[in-house]
């Protein structure tokens, strides 16, 4: 995902032009259709591109995503803990949002702890920017959903209610697996 890696940092973030790259990647490895799994705001890319060309998705699998963040809340305590803290402790702190406590072995936690801790601090707060006022709801309106999700503890946004997962869909041919 843009700008990790060697990518660039300098892009108007958008839902939309996610949603683009994940089918361009798609397109470059030469997969038509393929099963598509997606963590956090990962997930909330995922369910979007799911919605957007349904028949390129297999199946869909989302962790910790939300459908909707109204508000800036979290975002605006994320910025505090960056600035006043650092990425580290924002890092510390995702962690025990997104696992619980004996979810992952100790050198488990330690490696994602570490990826984490190397994401640019504007590039977090810039991926959350676009995240404020985004809200799926009326996209997967009349869906059905053909994986499954989690949710994790504590999210300041709007994860994916599991109850609205059983009544939404996106993936149109569950039965050709």
């Amino acid at each position: 995902m843009r700008p990790f890696g060697h990518s660039r940092a300098d892009f108007a973030w958008s839902l939309d032009l996610l949603v683009d790259d994940l089918f361009a990647v798609a397109d470059a490895a030469g997969l038509k259709r393929f099963h598509l799994v997606g963590e956090s705001i990962g997930g909330t890319v995922a369910l979007a591109a799911a919605l957007a060309r349904p028949e390129r998705i297999a199946t869909l699998t989302v962790s910790n995503a939300p459908i909707s963040a109204p508000r800036s809340n979290g975002v605006e305590i994320w910025k505090r803990q960056l600035e006043g803290d650092g990425v580290k402790a924002w890092s510390d702190t995702m962690l025990t949002d997104r696992f619980h406590d004996d979810a992952l072995l100790p050198e488990r936690r330690a490696w994602f702890a570490n990826q984490q801790e190397q994401w640019p601090r504007d590039s977090i707060l810039n991926a959350c920017g676009w995240l404020i006022g985004t809200d799926l709801h009326a996209a997967a309106e009349g869906h059905k959903v053909s994986g499954p999700a989690a949710a994790s503890r504590q999210q300041p946004v709007h994860p994916v209610p599991v109850h609205w997962l059983s009544c939404i869909a996106c993936c149109p041919d569950r039965n050709s697996m």
